[in-house]
């Protein structure tokens, strides 16, 4: 687009020149004029003391001829400066329009490109979906590795999905990976801190690196959001176990059993406690 300053080179400048120097020079010509005819009504006056009559009659028709070409002169620099006048308004309103075409084009490629990178974004979050499907496939499965790898590259499309964040985690977790597992299962917390899933995942990391007090306030939590999440009530059983607080783990193992009677761990923990056959 031309910049909105171009008119320093307006083809219509030199026009709008040629009337203002004609206005000019027709204010001269007038201003001529009436000297000149000042002069003749001198010359008549000092001719009209010698003349009569008849120099009286020649004066008052010279006087009348002077009068006329001054208005003839008079109407042509009125007519000069109101057609000077309508160019310069012309010029005036092309050079806003032209501004305001600028500005308009301006939002719009803004539009377009928030379009694109909104439609961009919501193709990689898409992908990421996809991937992290796959990837708890593939941790279901017991395919650690593949489930790392791929969770890893949902991780690079959607940086700050928690879901990802705390499958990822959980993955890194299960294939012995406890250090490089903490970050992102804190950030899944911190991304979305009513996701249940990522603050049991949090949680079982915490007990397993001793930090049980933390572990039980993150599995609290989880529980309360999700009172059907057998893996937290069966992570909040060990905690209270280690604790001390035997009952209370025993009604949290029993809970997790109730919740998913397939959740092996917990009724390992009641067998132990002979609490189930």
């Amino acid at each position: 687009m031309p910049d909105p300053n171009y008119f320093a080179d307006d083809p219509n400048s030199p026009l709008l020149e040629r009337f203002q120097r004609l206005l000019a020079a027709l204010d001269g010509l007038r201003e001529e004029q009436r000297s000149a005819a000042e002069e003749t009504q001198r010359l008549v006056a000092e001719s009209s003391k010698h003349g009569g009559e008849a120099a009286r009659a020649s004066v008052d028709a010279l006087r009348a001829e002077v009068r006329a070409d001054l208005a003839r002169l008079a109407g042509q620099v009125d007519e000069v400066r109101r057609t000077a006048g309508t160019l310069e308004g012309g010029v005036g309103e092309s050079k806003a329009a032209l501004v305001e075409l600028v500005a308009y084009d301006r939002e719009r490629r803004v539009r377009e490109e928030a379009q694109r990178e909104k439609a961009e974004r919501e193709q990689r979050a898409a992908r990421a979906r996809e991937l992290n499907r796959a990837g708890r496939a593939h941790h279901r499965a017991g395919r650690r590795e593949q489930a790392v790898a791929v969770l890893s590259e949902a991780r690079s499309l959607d940086p700050d999905d928690a879901e990802i964040l705390s499958n990822l985690g959980a993955a890194l977790l299960a294939d012995g990976r406890t250090g490089p597992a903490e970050e992102p299962l804190r950030r899944a917390v911190r991304s979305n801190d009513a996701l249940a899933p990522a603050r049991a995942n949090l949680a079982f990391l915490l007990l397993r690196t001793g930090a049980v007090d933390e572990a039980l306030k993150h599995l609290e939590e989880a529980v309360r959001l999700d009172p059907n999440l057998a893996p937290a009530w069966n992570s909040l059983g060990n905690a209270r176990w280690l604790r001390g607080e035997h009952a209370a783990a025993i009604e949290a193992w029993h809970r997790a059993w109730k919740a998913d009677p397939l959740c092996l761990a917990a009724g390992r923990n009641l067998r132990r406690q002979q609490e189930i056959p």
